[in-house]
């Protein structure tokens, strides 16, 4: 695989890309990214920057403050060396950090943030609050060692403190009874040594070791033998000091060493985070998009920009290559922007293939290459002596020995340097090699020849960069299809030539190549034409845009309008339901009293528990929801489940059991969607109990257990109302489920006189007979 990454500078990309981290592990890594071709590790790499800038978005920062570079470290514990205080400390806030970044991961789980690619690395961050506790119990935020890190410690620094507390009340002590032989009543350290200022003529009164004079010679600087004495305790307390750190140190270095590989891999699961975060940022702060990925070697950029470029100035363009043609050919003017579309197609490339988003609006595609080859520029290479044509073809013979059918090759002012004639048939033989090697080729040149080669290659298209020869001024835009023109006698007139020079030119050119000249006049007209329609119907784009958008608010407050209503509708119904269940009370606390007086018939009790039934209602929520023949649906007020069979305008008939009774909208709230089918009845239906008029027989076939009570219950309220004196029960046969509900709720009932099951032609023990009272 060949890469051209110097020349389209990828390495200044990365140098941005590395401000983005915050580890210097990272910083280094991203420096070192180098593209890949294997699609699937590309795709997931882009996936891992797409979780990582949604998680950015809601908790913005990793919890990475504080760790340092480990990988030394870590390894110099699995080599059985003793780590530093800092070094110690380190892995402490390693596991810290690991842990902290787990609780992170939860978060973005509990805002339901998508980051099924990231959670391989979360959950691999090794957590030991053992070993964390045993760090920083030991080494405090200071970097020391803590006094109370072993018993042992802890004693011979109260020691050394006591020996320091003598020694400094010691020298006040001389100073008070010394202060006749001194030059100064204070204490100077010479040598890391408290020493007395003595004067020059008593230097023999104080027994000590002299460190030091001034620089007048008036002063003597005496260490008094006493302070010697006891600065020896304290050097000797200071020797056990150190090798009860050192002992101290081996310890926690070999418990880091114990959990090396889980600690290392955790490092590295972090870096690698930090690095997929970088992306991330640096993609926001661009807006910079995923783009789609290939194996085909096709190309399509919508509005791509080239990232070097300062995105206030950067014209963009959308480019295609790869489907209908293989080859583009741009020509145009010297600093029309040929150079930048070859780089901008190049580092687009690059930064997909090491898994970074793109400045390009979204739905771009970009192929996986396993090669990105150049020539691009035209310095002359001074080492090898070389010319700028040998230079240029030395980059394409590399080129030509590396090409196959899955390579990028951009080659700026291809067959330039030499004799236009032979310039142009290299370069067109270049073209033809490259393209019947399968290579996906971008070329700029200003060879006419090569423009009219493009005309007659099926697998070629000329292309050119907009200038404006009035204002010399390059637009920058790509336009594919039209070649472009060096305009050089614009520029010459312009710039004030002479005009009998400009004529002699023209009418060279004129009868040199009258009708190629002509044909590229023609050309260059129709593409203004192209580029002031392209313009318009970005204008009308963007008009259409901003009435879409205006709709969009009319549609939002609509809903917001509708939602008001619904709301305003429930609160409404709420009192109506509020009413009903307060008459629904009374008519209860009728039914009770009715109960305890003896004189009360069983015909009054039925009538009143007939009218509750007619006022019962429950609170349920408003149901909006169309209706629709098959749909099981709740009667309100019989609180039981029917299925609509016929619906006649603003009446819904709903079958109950055996019955089909007739409803409004507002008497049903919708259950389930029925899978069965209901058939129309071939006959005249039969009369519904809206109409008061009872069947005698009441068919509960098919119910469920706990369906038999409300239908029971109604059936015979009806048919005691109605003075019918038997009734006919149908049950089946089947487990008997249904039947023992029936005769559970038949030997409570105040209506029921006696019971049997039915006889010859009254369906035997499949129907029960009641005898009403």
């Amino acid at each position: 695989m060949f890469y051209d990454v110097a020349e389209l500078e990828l390495d200044k990309i990365l140098n941005s890309l590395q401000d983005e981290a915050i580890l210097n592990d990272s910083k280094e890594e991203i420096l070192l990214l180098e593209p890949t071709n294997n699609l699937k590790e590309i795709e997931r790499e882009l996936d891992e920057v797409e979780e990582a800038l949604n998680a950015y978005n809601e908790l913005k920062e990793l919890p990475l403050d504080g760790l340092r570079s480990l990988r030394y470290a870590l390894k110099k514990s699995n080599a059985g060396s003793i780590l530093s205080v800092e070094e110690i400390y380190n892995v402490g806030i390693l596991l810290r950090i690991s842990k902290s970044l787990a609780k992170y991961a939860k978060e973005l789980e509990n805002l339901n943030v998508n980051i099924e690619r990231l959670n391989e690395y979360f959950t691999a961050l090794y957590q030991n609050k053992r070993l964390e506790d045993e760090i920083f119990n030991v080494v405090n935020d200071d970097l020391n060692i803590d006094d109370n890190a072993t018993m042992n410690l802890f004693k011979i620094r109260r020691k050394i403190q006591m020996e320091e507390n003598h020694l400094r009340s010691l020298m006040n002590s001389f100073l008070l009874s010394k202060s006749n032989l001194l030059t100064d009543s204070i204490i100077v350290l010479r040598d890391s040594r408290m020493c007395l200022p003595v004067k020059e003529s008593a230097k023999n009164s104080i027994k000590g070791i002299i460190h030091d004079e001034s620089q007048s010679g008036t002063t003597i600087f005496i260490e008094p033998v006493e302070a010697s004495e006891i600065y020896l305790k304290i050097d000797n307390l200071r020797r056990e000091e150190k090798v009860e750190i050192d002992n101290i140190l081996k310890a926690l270095s070999l418990s880091i060493s114990s959990h090396y590989d889980e600690l290392l891999n955790s490092y590295e699961n972090i870096t690698r985070l930090d690095i997929i975060y970088a992306k991330a940022k640096f993609a926001k702060k661009r807006n910079y998009t995923k783009p789609k990925l290939n194996n085909n070697n096709y190309i399509k950029l919508n509005k791509a920009a080239h990232p070097l470029i300062d995105e206030n100035k950067v014209v963009r363009n959308d480019i295609e290559i790869g489907n209908k043609f293989k080859t583009i050919i741009i020509t145009g003017p010297n600093t029309g922007g040929k150079t930048v579309v070859l780089k901008l197609v190049g580092i687009i490339t690059l930064l997909a293939q090491i898994g970074m988003f793109i400045p390009a609006e979204k739905n771009s595609e970009v192929a996986v290459f396993d090669n990105v080859l150049s020539s691009i520029g035209d310095s002359q290479s001074i080492e090898q002596s070389l010319s700028t044509f040998s230079s240029h073809i030395s980059k394409v013979k590399r080129i030509i020995d590396n090409v196959n059918d899955k390579s990028l090759v951009l080659l700026d002012e291809i067959g330039s340097g030499t004799d236009p004639k032979e310039g142009s048939s290299l370069a067109i033989a270049i073209i033809k090699y490259l393209e019947k090697n399968g290579a996906i080729t971008i070329a700029t040149t200003h060879y006419s020849d090569l423009k009219m080669f493009a005309y007659n290659d099926s697998l070629c298209v000329n292309a050119s960069v907009e200038f404006n020869p009035d204002t010399l001024d390059p637009t920058y835009k790509l336009l594919i299809g039209v070649p472009g023109t060096s305009n050089a006698l614009h520029v010459g007139a312009n710039l004030g030539l002479k005009k009998e020079i400009l004529d002699e030119a023209y009418a060279l050119i004129h009868n040199q190549d009258k009708d190629y000249s002509h044909l590229l006049n023609k050309l260059d007209d129709e593409n203004q034409r192209i580029s002031k329609i392209k313009n318009e119907v970005e204008e009308e784009k963007k008009k259409y845009q901003k009435m879409l958008e205006e709709l969009t608010k009319e549609k939002n407050k609509l809903a917001s309008e509708k939602d008001f209503l619904i709301l305003k509708a429930r609160a409404e119904a709420n009192e109506i339901v509020k009413d009903a269940k307060e008459k629904s009370k009374e008519l209860l606390d009728e039914i009770k009293n009715l109960k305890k007086v003896d004189t009360s018939s069983d015909k009054d009790l039925a009538d009143v528990k007939f009218k509750a039934k007619n006022i019962k209602i429950k609170d349920e929520k408003i149901d909006v929801r169309e209706l629709k023949v098959s749909d099981l649906v709740r009667i309100k007020d019989y609180d039981s489940v029917g299925q609509i069979v016929k619906i006649d305008k603003n009446k819904y008939i709903v079958k109950l059991g055996q019955f089909e009774m007739s409803f409004k909208r507002d008497d049903l709230i919708f259950e389930a969607e029925s899978k069965i089918q209901v058939e129309k009845p071939k006959t005249k239906p039969t009369q519904t109990l809206a109409t008061k008029e009872v069947k005698m027989k009441l068919d509960l076939r098919g119910f469920r257990y706990e369906e038999v009570a409300p239908a029971l219950d109604l059936f015979l309220d009806q048919a005691y109302l109605a003075h019918y004196k038997n009734v006919y029960i149908i049950h089946g046969y089947g487990t008997g489920a249904v039947r023992e509900a029936v005769y559970a709720f038949l030997k409570k009932s105040k209506y029921v006189k006696s019971t049997r099951f039915g006889g010859e032609g009254e369906g035997l023990n499949g129907c029960t007979v009641v005898e009403l009272k």
